[in-house]
């Protein structure tokens, strides 16, 4: 059980009698302060990352989640210290930084440079910090001591020091927050004794250490012990400078393990799911009981594992059989506890995902996403949370109301987000077999590049091969827009493509998945998905003789046909459903030149037809969508 320590602080004085003492070097500190919510917060993490792994002799960065634009669940765990610092430097905006107690330029975090920090280093501090951490065997008490030593004498400021305990890395596997992050670093999860920091001398004689010593409880929300941190840094609260910083590093869990699921594939075409768990030795005891959740949809069982697991070593572990329901399926495998004791991370204890089952393959795909989404048998697996990856929209083709949308304008660039198409069977498509489908795309500027491959798999997804791949300018079926969200206002902006099915005629296990991989750009939409079962013949479906349009499409009671006849003859028109069978045959009439017809549909079911409109010898073949 947790203790209920009081909070103990002690600042002592010596003086020691050497002689005078050099300037130290200086270890930067760069605040930053992001948000799980904030979407431009999550490429500035990524290039601060990159810029500080190279870096950690030089500078380090602590992050506060804060509630910009909106509060999300990282900061309602620890909502006043990062909210503290928030007002001590003014911060109205994220992402936002300070370096060692300063703004760079507009404070935005993607302000900070090499050439900043390498110009930084050269200024010495007047202080030095020796600081160390230990814990209880609990590991639900901190114990902190950070010795501040001034290495010359300070004449004057109003000093104090700050300690605050961070998580290194806290992953997630899905998105907290809404803008797709599920990494974050060096988060700052409590200070103290508060963000008000431990109060030091204003002057200070070369030589003279001040220490501060801290017992606190542990938040009970860390995600992962063994990520713990401590970082103190020294600042002048009369200019804000920070003078001084070192940070404690994570210290060895005695008891601790990691749970890895090698089986990271999705789509299932046997419902019969026999899960192997590989579980890593990563504390300092051998591992010789393991208790062990599997949950599976709704079933949850409980595995007691016995066994001797050295430091250092790994083993697999057999769970529960399990027979998949049709659809999506959940799954969690955790470690509760191991050797009688809970497990102290969150984050390697679990892994969590997906599953997708399919009992049979459909001949066609064809789909307007106007009903529920995913729409029947198909399956989306989404990196980003929420709305961000792929997702049902209210605009769509040839005047819809809907398509699926992948939402690059929030989705951190690198997220890649799937949606699948139904299992299909072509073995009865011959050569000639194409999908088609309509998109629409804006990029965010003309360097962005979002990219949309189609991928396909005759092996139930253990293999995948590229049918298409599209980014940047051809991708984009209108001009970048900056300022907002993209969203298709015109037919205008769509684009029908075609992508031919040859490599996979012929085929009785076919799967077809439409991939979106994020450039932090703009909005992708696609609609009037089509993979008809047997395909139009080429030559067919490319003549317009009779330069005919079918208005409105979608259609509801009517559709009027327009057209020109180049010769005098009957008018007749062939609806074909997209299996290529038969629906009804209208003669409409006896037409020279230009002509127009009224054709009832209010009887046609919703969905996809193809529409042949004759006279002799001339054809001319169009879509007619059926909405109701």
């Amino acid at each position: 059980m947790k203790h209920n320590l009081l909070l103990l602080m002690l600042i002592s004085g010596s003086m020691l009698t050497t002689s005078v003492h050099a300037q130290t070097a200086r270890l930067q500190l760069y605040e930053v302060f992001s948000g799980e919510n904030c979407p431009p917060c999550a490429p500035t993490n990524v290039y601060l990352h990159n810029l500080a792994v190279p870096n950690t002799e030089k500078i380090i960065m602590i992050k506060y989640q804060v509630n910009i634009p909106s509060a999300g669940p990282i900061y309602f765990q620890n909502s006043v210290d990062p909210t503290a610092r928030r007002t001590y430097y003014g911060v109205t905006s994220a992402p936002n930084a300070r370096h060692d107690g300063t703004t760079i330029g507009t404070g935005h975090g993607q302000n900070l440079t090499q050439a900043i920090i390498d110009q930084r280093v050269s200024t010495p501090s007047p202080f030095s910090i020796n600081l160390s951490h230990s814990f209880n065997s609990n590991r639900d008490s901190v114990f902190i001591t950070m010795a501040v030593t001034a290495q010359q004498a300070v004449a004057s400021g109003t000093w104090v020091g700050h300690l605050a305990l961070i998580e290194k890395h806290m992953s997630y596997p899905t998105p907290p927050g809404t803008n797709g992050e599920t990494d974050f670093y060096n988060v700052v999860r409590k200070m103290y004794p508060s963000a008000s920091g431990n109060a030091l001398p204003g002057t200070w004689t070369s030589g003279q250490t001040e220490t501060v010593t801290v017992a606190a409880a542990v938040p009970t929300y860390i995600r992962d012990l063994a990520e713990v941190a401590v970082v103190g840094f020294v600042q002048n609260n009369t200019t804000k400078e920070v003078a001084q910083t070192e940070i404690s590093e994570p210290l060895p869990v005695p008891l601790y393990s990691q749970a890895i699921f090698n089986d990271n594939s999705f789509y299932r075409c046997n419902s019969a799911f026999n899960p192997v768990l590989s579980v890593e030795n990563l504390g300092t005891t051998p591992l010789t009981t393991m208790a062990i959740r599997q949950i599976i949809g709704t079933n949850s069982q409980l595995i007691q594992w016995t066994g001797n697991l050295a430091p250092g070593a790994t083993t697999n572990i057999t769970l529960n059989p399990i027979t998949l329901a049709s659809g999506t399926s959940t799954y969690t495998f955790r470690i509760d506890s191991m050797n009688g004791v809970i497990h102290p991370s969150a984050v390697r204890s679990t892994v969590t995902g997906s599953l997708y089952f399919s009992a049979n393959a459909v001949t066609q795909a064809t789909n307007t996403f106007t009903g529920a989404f995913p729409p029947a048998n198909f399956a989306v697996r989404n990196q980003s949370s929420g709305t961000n990856g792929w997702s049902q929209a209210v605009q769509g083709a040839n005047g819809s109301q809907r398509s699926a949308r992948i939402n690059f304008w929030d989705i951190a660039s690198g997220e890649i987000n799937d949606l699948y198409l139904p299992r299909l069977n072509l073995s009865a498509v011959g050569a000639g077999n194409a999908l088609k489908f309509y998109l629409a795309h804006a990029q965010y500027n003309a360097s962005s590049v979002d990219r949309l491959d189609i991928e396909v798999s005759t092996d139930c997804g253990l293999n995948w091969s590229p049918l298409y791949t599209n980014s940047g300018p051809s991708l984009a079926t209108v001009a970048p827009v900056g300022n907002a969200g993209y969203v298709p206002t015109s037919a205008a902006d769509w684009r029908q493509e075609s992508v031919s099915l040859d490599a996979v005629a012929g085929q009785a296990n076919v799967l077809i998945r439409f991939r979106g991989i994020s450039d932090y750009g703009n909005n992708l939409y696609i609609d009037e998905i089509n993979v008809p079962a047997s395909a139009v013949a080429v030559e067919e479906n490319e003549r317009d003789d009779l330069s005919v349009s079918i208005y409105p499409n979608p259609v509801r009671d009517w559709a009027t046909i327009r057209g020109f006849n180049p010769t005098s003859g009957n008018i007749s028109i062939t609806l074909r459903n997209t299996l290529g069978q038969l629906i009804s045959v209208e003669e409409l009439g006896v037409a020279q030149g230009a002509f127009e017809f009224n054709v009832p549909t209010s009887l046609l079911s919703e969905g996809m037809y193809t529409a042949e409109v004759r006279s002799g010898q001339n054809l001319s073949v169009r879509r007619l969508v059926r909405r109701n």
